[in-house]
């Protein structure tokens, strides 16, 4: 056994072949965290123009109520809370005995 036996029975072309899927499949994975942004774009429109800090757009309701009634608060609260369920969710599925 050593390194004759990788060389008689093909070990060497072995291994560049798996190195060449691997990298190529990295590649296609770095390529498509870079369109990522692109084709959501295209799939998800925005839902409204307000900017990300809560406060109202131009021409929008006052108080950063959106057009729905829904005020950018509200919105937050319910996904910290829905983050928090799914946590606790799995923070009791991996510790069942």
């Amino acid at each position: 056994m050593g390194v004759q036996n990788i060389i008689d029975n093909q070990g060497v072309s072995l291994v560049i072949t798996g190195m060449t899927i691997v990298f190529l499949a990295l590649v296609m994975v770095s390529i498509l965290i870079a369109l990522l942004p692109k084709i959501l774009a295209v799939l998800l429109p925005p839902e409204s123009a307000e900017p990300a800090h809560g406060h109202p757009a131009h021409g929008h309701p006052a108080h950063g109520h959106s057009a729905h009634g829904h005020s950018a608060r509200t919105r937050e609260s319910s996904d910290e809370a829905l983050v928090a369920a799914i946590g606790v969710a799995l923070h009791r599925r991996l510790n069942r005995k």
